[in-house]
């Protein structure tokens, strides 16, 4: 089998999520996205049946948008259709026995019989354990931190330690959630804008942006720039402001001579 093509079993109109547009759309794009032979990509070896993308890549690709994109994915890991994986910058996304309904040749007839339906054994590992390869993986015990909290300080000035436990918790507890680190960046960059030079500047920090209670609603909301409060004026300000070349006063005032004033005699100062 060559990779211009998948199979398609007419047995697919009878699965469970046929008539959800939005889950059977993206079932179907990343059962085409995905590797039909191991590829290395960025040092890494991707195994067939799976494909690196994200939330926001595939929302872009399928026309749907970022969260109906999210609950399709919900509903293909929890039927076990799919797993994820995530990492810093992306998601691995991998169809569950791929081979099952894409390995098949026309040397083993018999194995095309089998139905697109049939219940596919979840063999993936736990979340946790999914969290612990990746650390594994990358020798650093504050991956996500190492990922957002730097682009946190840079854009908004502060200097949160990138190796804080109570910071990488909240990260991978959104993590958990099915949030990325693109999602986290999307955050930061939205409440740096409404709020850098307002009074609510000093919330741009970790425990505030990446809190469950205003996590997502902080990612959906639209860049809304806060007010700044006015600069404070004394009352010196509210006078006009004319435009003067000071040089050009200085030269005038050095080769301008001072009016002759005649002295008045004794005679007129009496009178006076």
């Amino acid at each position: 089998m060559s990779g211009n093509y998948i199979k398609l079993y007419r047995s697919f109109l009878e699965w469970e999520w046929w008539h959800d547009a939005n889950t059977s759309r993206v079932f179907l794009y990343i059962l085409l996205m995905a590797n039909w032979t191991d590829k290395k990509w960025k040092g890494t070896i991707i195994k067939r049946g799976s494909f690196v993308s994200s939330f926001s890549k595939i929302a872009l690709a399928t026309s749907l948008t970022v969260d109906q994109v999210r609950t399709a994915v919900k509903h293909l890991r929890d039927t076990k259709a799919i797993t994820t994986e995530s990492t810093p910058k992306n998601t691995v996304f991998t169809v569950v026995c791929y081979d099952k309904y894409q390995g098949f040749t026309e040397a083993n007839p018999k194995q095309n019989t089998e139905q697109f339906t049939e219940q596919i054994p979840n063999n993936s590992p736990p979340k946790s354990q999914q969290h612990k390869n990746i650390k594994n993986i990358k020798n650093n015990k504050y991956i996500y931190s190492a990922a957002v909290i730097p682009h946190l300080n840079e854009k908004a000035g502060t200097r949160f330690r990138e190796d804080s436990d109570s910071t990488e918790r909240l990260l991978s507890a959104r993590v958990n959630e099915e949030f990325t680190v693109e999602d986290m960046i999307k955050v930061v960059n939205k409440k740096c804008e409404e709020w850098i030079g307002t009074e609510f500047e000093k919330y741009l920090r970790p425990k505030t942006l990446f809190s469950a209670s205003h996590f997502e609603e902080y990612l959906n909301q639209k860049n809304n720039p806060a007010k700044k409060k006015p600069e404070a004026k004394n009352k010196f300000n509210n006078f006009h402001q004319r435009e003067r070349d000071w040089d050009e006063c200085e030269k005038w005032a050095l080769n301008t001579k001072p009016p002759v004033i005649p002295r008045r005699n004794n005679e007129q100062s009496s009178k006076i």
